[in-house]
């Protein structure tokens, strides 16, 4: 408690300006200033001269005796942009930091590393400050002294605004920096609480039903989602309901799922007019977005959207997964392989919230077919006064107030009318919105966590839909990323532009979630390569990140260079737009040990896990990940054995048939005679003179079968056995 007393004695001296209670307007406490004149980005002399995270810049902060302003920006942040457009480019603002600081900036994308790391080290000395942009002042070896999200220029509602903690910091860092000592004890625990253990390092079918029955209790029953304000899609938590559902057949289970997916694609989250899925919303039910729409997002929700519709075959939940995956195809996918980082939420930072996305009540009236505007009126929540959220002028986002059967019913028309009626709409809208002059930039980096991921969701995508197109893109996104790692000992971050060795990072991240692709795509295609490539990238990221039996994977390497808080290895324990790294590495090396028989991997992936669970402080709705990693090692995965000649097309159409199945887990083997006979003869199966196929469960196989039809058959058990028990 001393400690964090004196790291709040601190931020109280940094930012102990006194101005008067309501002085200035627009902006609130903590938010932008936007009553400035905005700018563009300077690139004269005069402008902050920003260096890179290297040691060049620590080592001059140390010459000069300068502290350092760091600042991560995220460009598709409305906010981030803002910063960059206006308060970075302000003459005060320019004139105190090329004066008085080292400025340091990076993107939170190109460097997570760093943003995760100081927007926790932030976070533990202001409580309350995090997100993006983060501009945080450092000592000359990057110790914090204070930080915030979002600063304004100016002084305002008794808060400092940027330009007085420039001033304010740096005389404190020149004349009293040590009393600043409280900062680095709470930064330091706060660190340490992320490797403190809660309960013992095991697991078992407890953990599994403890994190299922919090999402089943915390649910948004009316919207789906989680969360009483502000929300993000929990990726992992509804691929888990619908995993679980699978098993086990429970309506509460598949509640989850389905109220979560259905609140969203009737949302403002979804934008219905150009296809994907915006990264957030500020409110309960999916109508008030963040507006940048980022694959990190998009690629994991396009494999939960599916998931949806093989559950249930609902035809809305297989539109919202085309529209993401034309959207991905359209927007985001780069000719030469891979898929960019995402599209920004505005082009300009001074446009009002959202007018890219939204309609003012004449724009509206104007842009649908005639024919359907009384549809359009009774579906769509556009008015004359707008959402209160944006404006002015008054703008509506377009989600659906009411389901289709409502309007059905209250039009007097069958609901199939209304469905070919809202797609003519919708349409309209498209053709109305691609005349707009400023449509978001699309940012076109591409980086190996979520291009994996999206390789994953186009390998989905084909399966589920048989869309060749998807298979393609996949394909290709995973050659380009292992050439990439090819090309260095260690796969560094950013594939395009080419990486700077120095700059870009290598990350455990990375690599799992390049193995978890080729072990995708190994599956998918079956192209031993992919599998081959997965071996060897899981052994380099066990050679780079492994921490030990008592930690599992860190996230970035032992690197005696480090600077600021880069020298603390984390485990990244919470998903994000990502599972938790170890629980993503448990689910790869289970998968390893499933495709190539070496129990080493499970032994690692089985420490992964443990550790996991034993720094969980809670087991709840959050731990997405962690529940899919405990069903990967506490069930026996169905496998469907394909036997036959190497060339053989029977085979092959009974393989892909096998991997059409919807069986979350599921492993397809493709064995050949003369070349495995060792595999056939362990599970007893006999040779025969056309290919054939059997389903496994546990070490129990079934009559062979010779086609789809009878493949089907032995694939189906009883509601929540199909795929096998739980080992208890």
């Amino acid at each position: 408690m001393r400690s964090v007393a004196l790291a709040v004695l601190t931020a109280a001296v940094l930012i102990g300006v006194v101005v008067t209670p309501g002085a200035g307007q627009g902006a609130q406490a903590g938010q932008a200033d936007q009553t400035a004149t905005p700018q563009p980005p300077a690139s004269t002399p005069s402008a902050i001269q920003w260096m890179d995270w290297t040691d060049k810049a620590f080592s001059r902060a140390t010459a000069e005796n300068k502290p350092i302003i760091l600042h991560v920006r995220a460009l598709w942040s409305r906010s981030s942009l803002w910063a960059e457009e206006v308060t970075f480019t302000d003459p005060a603002v320019v004139k105190l930091v090329n004066e008085h600081w080292v400025p340091v900036r990076v993107d939170r994308d190109r460097r997570p590393d760093i943003d995760m790391r100081y927007q926790v080290a932030v976070n533990a000395v202001v409580p309350g400050e995090a997100g993006w942009p983060m501009t945080a002042f450092l000592f000359d070896n990057g110790d914090v002294l204070f930080g915030s999200s979002v600063i304004s220029l100016g002084d305002k509602f008794n808060k400092p605004g940027l330009r007085s903690l420039l001033a304010k910091t740096a005389e404190f860092y020149t004349k009293d920096r040590d009393k600043a000592s409280g900062t680095r004890e709470v930064v330091k625990m706060a660190f340490q609480r992320e490797l403190a253990t809660s309960r013992q390092p095991d697991y078992s079918i407890a953990y599994l039903e403890g994190i299922t029955k919090d999402m089943v209790t915390e649910v948004d029953q009316e919207h789906g989602g989680f969360g009483d304000i502000s929300r993000v899609p929990m990726l992992y938590t509804l691929e888990l309901a619908g995993t679980v559902y699978h098993r086990i057949a429970k309506q509460e289970i598949l509640d989850v799922l389905v109220k979560s997916l259905q609140g969203m694609e009737r949302g403002a989250i979804f934008d219905r007019v150009g296809g994907g899925f915006h990264r957030a919303v500020t409110d309960t039910s999916w109508r008030v977005p963040e507006f940048e729409k980022l694959l990190s997002y998009n690629a994991p929700l396009l494999v939960d959207y599916l998931m949806g519709y093989e559950i249930t075959g609902d035809a809305d939940m297989k539109g919202a997964a085309e529209s993401i995956l034309s959207y991905l195809l359209g927007t985001l996918k780069d000719p030469d392989g891979g898929f960019y980082l995402g599209q920004w939420a505005t082009a300009k930072s001074e446009e009002p919230r959202g007018t890219y996305y939204s309609w003012t009540d004449e724009e509206f009236g104007k842009a649908i077919p005639p024919a359907q505007e009384r549809l359009a009126r009774t579906l769509f929540n556009v008015t004359p006064e707008g959402d209160v959220a944006l404006g002015p002028p008054a703008r509506s986002m377009i989600y659906l107030g009411m389901g289709r059967k409502e309007a059905a019913g209250r039009l007097g028309i069958p609901e199939e009318q209304v469905r070919k009626g809202e797609a003519e709409i919708v349409a309209a809208l498209a053709r109305a919105r691609s005349a707009r002059s400023a449509a978001p930039p699309v940012e076109k980096a591409i980086y190996v966590d979520s291009s994996s991921s999206a390789a994953i969701a186009m390998f989905e995508a084909w399966r589920v839909l048989g869309r060749k197109d998807a298979l393609e893109a996949g394909v290709a996104t995973l050659d380009r990323l292992i050439a990439a790692a090819a090309k260095n000992p260690m796969l560094l971050h950013r594939v395009l532009p080419s990486p700077e060795p120095g700059v870009d990072p290598a990350l455990a991240l990375d690599h799992l979630m390049l193995a978890k692709a080729c072990l995708a795509g190994y599956e998918t295609t079956g192209e031993g390569r992919y599998l081959d490539a997965a071996r060897d990238i899981v052994t380099r990221a066990t050679t780079l990140f492994w921490g030990g039996d008592d930690i599992g994977f860190f996230d970035v390497v032992n690197d005696p260079n480090a600077k600021g808080y880069l020298t603390i290895r984390r485990q990244l324990p919470n998903d994000t737009a990502y599972p938790a790294l170890n629980s993503l590495a448990a689910r790869v090396l289970a998968r390893l040990t499933l495709l190539t028989g070496d129990p080493a991997w499970r032994q690692r992936g089985e420490t992964c896990l443990k550790q996991l669970a034993a720094r969980t402080k809670e087991l709840n709705y959050r731990m997405g990940g962690l529940g899919l990693a405990l069903d990967a090692y506490l069930r026996v995965p169905t496998r469907y054995v394909v036997v036959g000649a190497r060339n053989d097309s029977g085979a092959e159409q009974l393989r892909v048939a096998a991997l059409r199945l919807f069986d979350p887990g599921k492993l397809v083997i493709r064995l050949t005679p003369g070349v495995d006979d060792q595999e056939i003869s362990r599970l007893k199966l006999k040779r025969a003179n056309r290919s054939f196929a059997v389903v496994c469960r546990a070490e129990k196989c079934s009559e062979p079968a010779t086609d789809e039809a009878s493949l089907r058959q032995r694939a189906t058990g009883p509601a929540g056995t199909s795929t096998g028990g739980l080992k208890r």
